[in-house]
């Protein structure tokens, strides 16, 4: 399946975010991860197919390697639109020692559907 750009707003909206590659596959399991948060960009108020296409081009040197995938979050309580580039890791630890080390302050449970958010650990890490 190939990627129909002009759905992925919809579903975005419909689900409050999405986890998709190049070629359409929307992984089931694992922590979705945001990896390169220097990529990261935040619209404020509307996400258009424009813009998720505008990130997506800005961001094939990434997107081309199968390990990364496109990750939308719409922070309802704020009104923002997350685009990032996250990679998709299939244990729960190693999931949070990414994040941690990325300085992330969530990761995704794809099968849950939920977000984790992250605790500092004891000593402050």
């Amino acid at each position: 399946m190939s990627l129909r750009w002009e759905n992925l707003v919809d579903l975005h909206n419909l689900h409050g975010g999405l986890t998709v590659n190049l070629m359409g596959r929307e992984p089931k399991k694992g922590y979705a991860v945001a990896v390169f948060p220097e990529r990261t960009v935040i619209y404020n108020h509307i996400l258009t197919n424009r813009r998720l296409v505008r990130f997506a081009n800005d961001n094939a040197d990434l997107l081309s390697d199968s390990r990364n995938y496109l990750g939308t979050w719409h922070d309802k309580s704020q009104n923002k639109h997350i685009l990032d580039i996250v990679q998709v890791i299939p244990d729960l630890g190693d999931a949070l020692n990414v994040a941690r080390s990325m300085k992330q302050d969530a990761i995704f449970d794809l099968q849950a559907q939920v977000e984790i958010e992250l605790k500092p650990l004891k000593d402050g890490v």
